[in-house]
């Protein structure tokens, strides 16, 4: 059995535990609630040029970034979180990307301190690494390169945030683009209203879905970064419960140790007594 010194020693030990945890917790909520308003409020912006591609003649122009190219490779941007300590997110997302490039030709660009060992363990060829800073440019290059038909189609894994306890890993297209799914089968393939378009319709087409693709890369890292937060804040939220639990599980066990201890020496005491 334990000595009293050292169970003594385990309660500190989970007392220290406990405090971290719960500072990591608060400090993750605050960062949560922040992440999720920043993602509804990107929300519009992206439905304001959903709607503006339904105004476009899609049907009618011809444009490189909605249709597959004929190279066998593949692109795939990982976005990770850039620190740990929240949960099974970044082994459910090594899983999905991991699934998703077998067998498969693929280049990865990376956001996130994480993302690098994803790749590295997904066996990807990692091409680059862009920080959350650099969005712009970084959508401007795959969309270049896309253009130039260096890649077959470009790839988006990331966890997706559906609310504080859950958030799902997924792999979704993001090059090219497909129409239907964005602006509904009907709208893509039925009549358009008479718009004039300066200069032309193909260039005004292009800038749209440029920004709708900048756009939808932008929501994806808010998405992501909610579903980082929020899954700190329940790893450690459990990660405080549970060494609240052993702290009175230990506590318990340092009173019967002691009582025990306590018992044996009046007994010793008495039994000497008797002797003497």
């Amino acid at each position: 059995m334990a000595s009293l010194r050292e169970i003594k020693k385990r309660i500190r030990s989970a007392q220290n535990i406990g405090k971290v945890t719960k500072a990591l917790q608060m400090i993750s909520a605050v960062r949560m609630r922040k992440a999720q308003t920043e993602a509804m409020l990107s929300r519009p912006y992206s439905s304001e040029l959903v709607d503006t591609l339904r105004t476009l003649p899609a049907s009618d122009v011809e444009n490189p970034l909605l249709k597959p190219n004929e190279s066998q490779k593949q692109l795939i941007i990982i976005v990770a979180p850039d620190r740990g300590l929240a949960g099974s997110l970044i082994t459910n997302l090594y899983r999905s990307t991991s699934r998703w490039s077998k067998g498969k030709d693929v280049d990865a660009i990376t956001l996130g301190r994480k993302a690098g060992g994803i790749a590295l363990r997904s066996k990807v060829n990692l091409v680059a690494d862009y920080p959350v800073s650099q969005l712009d440019s970084l959508a401007n290059n795959v969309v270049d390169q896309y253009k130039a038909g260096v890649y077959q189609s470009v790839w988006i894994s990331y966890s997706k945030f559906i609310n504080t306890m859950t958030q799902q890993a997924e792999v979704v297209q993001f090059l090219p683009v497909n129409l239907a799914n964005v602006i509904g089968e009907k709208a893509a393939s039925g009549p358009h209203a008479l718009y004039t378009f300066e200069p032309t319709p193909a260039s005004v087409l292009d800038y749209v879905i440029t920004e709708y693709l900048k756009s939808t890369l932008n929501q994806i890292i808010k998405d992501a970064t909610a579903a980082e937060h929020s899954a700190r804040f329940v790893a450690m939220k459990n990660a405080h419960d549970n060494a609240t639990s052993i702290v009175k599980d230990l506590n318990l066990q340092y009173n019967k140790t002691r009582q025990e201890k306590i018992t044996n020496e009046i007994s010793d005491i008495a039994s000497a007594a008797l002797l003497a």
